[in-house]
């Protein structure tokens, strides 16, 4: 009755082979309809019909989003002076999908930085307040560095020092005594690296110069109108106890340290 019962047994394999030879759509073309009407012999030797119509939907496969990394950073004005703050700009390459922290540094001390800047969700730049160097005393040029992972952007800032006349300090200045680092007052020889505090009247807010021995002390740790604390350089050579204090506005005194120091 079935001359070719071996071809019809084929059948349903070879239209689903022939529907998968047709040529794909692009991804997000849409689904794509496919006519069935085919008939194939089961294994109880009936004869079968399979008709209908098969959907075939195209996947749409994104590409994984480009990594996050910093791009740019701008400083507007370009060159401020001491003390006027500057406007920082961080640019990224992408908008995050949730706020990001980027790290924001200047190669030296004395400039204030706000710590990490945020770049809000959806957004690709973010502005942030500079403070310029308030130890600054001549024009300096800071390097501020924005990084986030292993990326970094970098812009320069020029600082212009402002010379500020200090205000004149009330009478003349006097040193009284001479202690210890500590507080206590100085019953031994002056070593090698010591901290010694003059106290007096008159020194002004304004650090000036003290001299030791005849030359300048390099190492004032703090000065005020009634206490300055000195650092002794090392070595401290024999011989000689005079203080000579200078006020930046010139005026000057000098003073033995009150004891007679044994060598």
């Amino acid at each position: 009755m079935f001359p070719h019962r071996g071809l019809f047994c084929l059948i349903p394999f070879l239209i689903p082979l022939a529907v998968l030879a047709r040529p794909a759509k692009p991804p997000g073309a849409g689904a794509v309809l496919v006519p069935i009407n085919t008939q194939f012999i089961g294994a109880d030797g009936q004869t079968y019909t399979l008709s209908g119509t098969l959907t075939l939907q195209g996947a749409i496969v994104l590409p994984p989003p480009e990594p996050l990394a910093v791009t740019g950073l701008t400083v507007a004005p370009s060159s401020v002076l001491r003390g006027v703050p500057a406007v920082g700009t961080i640019t990224l390459n992408r908008a995050p999908l949730e706020a990001v922290q980027v790290a924001v540094k200047a190669d030296t001390l004395g400039l204030a930085l706000a710590g990490p800047v945020t770049v809000e969700a959806g957004k690709t730049t973010a502005t942030f307040l500079i403070g310029t160097a308030a130890t600054a005393n001549r024009d300096t040029w800071y390097t501020l560095t924005a990084s986030y992972n292993a990326t970094a952007a970098r812009a320069s800032l020029l600082v212009r020092a402002v010379l500020v006349q200090p205000p004149p300090a009330a009478g003349n200045p006097s040193m009284s005594s001479f202690l210890n680092g500590d507080g206590s007052p100085i019953t031994g020889p002056l070593v090698y690296g010591q901290e010694v505090r003059i106290v007096g009247s008159a020194f002004g807010e304004v650090p000036g110069k003290v001299v030791w021995q005849g030359a300048a002390l390099t190492e004032i740790l703090a000065w005020s109108d009634t206490l300055i604390r000195v650092k002794l350089p090392v070595p401290v050579f024999k011989g000689g106890t005079q203080f000579d204090l200078w006020r930046p506005d010139g005026v000057w005194t000098s003073s033995l340290v009150p004891q007679d120091q044994p060598r």
